[in-house]
């Protein structure tokens, strides 16, 4: 059912659950958020 990592869903657990169709470009932003502060 769910799109993405299993270490993202269950780290984000209950955002990915509430829109799993989501979790992929959820994550897609997580990382690139996290890319830009680091940098």
């Amino acid at each position: 059912m769910f799109t993405g990592s299993p270490l993202l869903l269950k780290a984000e657990g209950g955002v990915f659950r509430a829109q799993p169709e989501s979790a992929h470009s959820k994550a897609s932003a997580i990382k690139r958020f996290i890319k830009d502060f680091l940098n």
